[in-house]
């Protein structure tokens, strides 16, 4: 197969198959763009980066591949009034880029957008490309030359990482049978609402609030992680009505990226993303801290059984269980510096999203850029209502403002 073409792995496949979107990361921006210049630097990052001038097709035996294709994704500008929800609501399908640069600008207000399709890219690739397009467009706008080697060549998959790493380690301890019970706002045995489509709840937190929650996890040994997925914990089980202590499975999205050796840097493109559920008592009543401290426990055996997973995936030795029901799936990019001013602008809040129809229970992905903390619940309309989501929301909030809060009353 030439160099600048491979067939998708089984998972990558099942990711397209799915109908899953592309991942989208986005960043707000304040200040005069020009265009122009964002245009040149997408072409300069295209051509050092071969995934964006990619589409993925199925071939006539009707296997999907991923191949480089000549130009690049053109900048879509939208001044229309386009929201970020309509662009990540715009349907992809086989055949079309893998990749798309969207602009959307009221004024001096604007959100880039960059996307690239789940099945072959990860959050921490396209916030990596998406911060690489905006020091080219600083040096652009600068007058500074930006020299780039072009390449065709396409990264390997995760799978081919893993398969060249050798043979899959000792094992972690296992993980135990899930109970027969699981608190799900969607359980399987559901039927649907009605067609799918996805709303999404965006929670930024200034500097100032995110400081005082930072410091919040740190007076309980806590990852800002594990505290998010604490939140998150509590305001799902306080929808549910029991007096009895109920069973949260939360699905942690594990970044594989630094747990390898060496590690994969940020920008090989790929999707290093494993999965792993954490199956949680939680009564009612219970702080966000007493459920992150849960959290704390579970995280490095449930992220080193993410990467033995993937290893049996990719030496095709993994069998999989029958897939029980989850509560919430929770990914976090971690702590990211992103560029504060490139030319006139001024950056702002860093989103990520992306959606599969087969989304039944809420998504929760967080970051902490520049020191301010950033939440996006997503949510499949065709099993949760907004009402539902709403109602969750408010639950969030609080619970994210009571760490926030001073003097002994907080209750984290």
């Amino acid at each position: 197969m030439p160099f600048d073409e491979r067939v998708l792995t089984p998972r990558e496949s099942m990711i397209v198959a799915s109908g899953a979107s592309p991942a989208f990361i986005t960043v707000t921006a304040e200040g005069g763009l020009d265009v122009n210049a964002l245009d040149r630097a997408m072409r300069l990052l295209a051509d050092a980066h071969p995934i964006l001038r990619t589409q993925i097709a199925r071939t006539d035996g009707g296997r999907f591949v991923l191949r480089v294709i000549a130009g690049r994704p053109p900048l879509v500008l939208h001044e229309d009034g386009t929201t970020f929800s309509d662009v990540v609501g715009t349907p992809w399908r086989v055949g079309e880029r893998a990749s798309r640069l969207v602009v959307l600008r009221e004024g001096r207000r604007c959100t880039i957008v960059l996307a690239i399709h789940h099945a072959v890219a990860d959050g921490r690739l396209i916030t990596a490309l998406l911060q690489r397009l905006v020091e080219y467009y600083d040096a652009l706008t600068r007058g500074v030359p930006v020299p780039v080697v072009h390449r065709d060549d396409l990264d390997p998959p995760l799978e081919e990482v893993l398969r060249r790493a050798g043979p899959p380690r000792a094992a972690p301890p296992p993980q135990t049978a899930p109970p027969p019970e699981i608190a799900t706002l969607a359980p399987q045995s559901a039927p649907a609402n009605g067609p799918v489509g996805f709303g999404f709840r965006n929670l930024p937190f200034d500097r100032e609030t995110t400081a005082r929650f930072i410091a919040a996890a740190k007076r309980h040994g806590l990852s800002v992680g594990s505290l998010v997925a604490g939140v998150m914990a509590a305001s799902l089980r306080a929808l549910h009505e029991s007096g009895e202590p109920l069973v949260l499975a939360l699905c942690l999205q594990v970044d594989l990226r630094g747990r390898l050796t060496p590690p994969i840097p940020p920008e090989a493109a790929m999707s290093a993303v494993g999965s792993v559920i954490i199956n949680l008592p939680v009564p009612p009543g219970a702080s966000p801290a007493e459920v992150g401290v849960q959290v704390d426990g579970e995280m490095e055996v449930a992220a080193e059984r993410a990467l033995h997973q993937a290893r049996l995936l990719a030496a095709g030795r993994l069998d999989l269980p029958r897939t029980q029901e989850i509560s919430v799936s929770i990914s976090n990019l971690g702590r990211l510096a992103f560029p504060s001013t490139a030319g006139d602008l001024r950056f702002g809040t860093i989103r990520s999203v992306a959606t599969m129809p087969f989304m039944r229970v809420p998504a929760l992905v967080s970051n902490t850029t520049n020191g301010s903390l950033n939440l996006d619940l997503i949510y499949n309309r065709a099993f949760l209502t907004d009402e539902l989501v709403r109602r969750l929301t408010r639950e969030i909030e609080n619970r994210m403002a009571a760490p926030a809060a001073t003097g002994a009353s907080s209750p984290v």
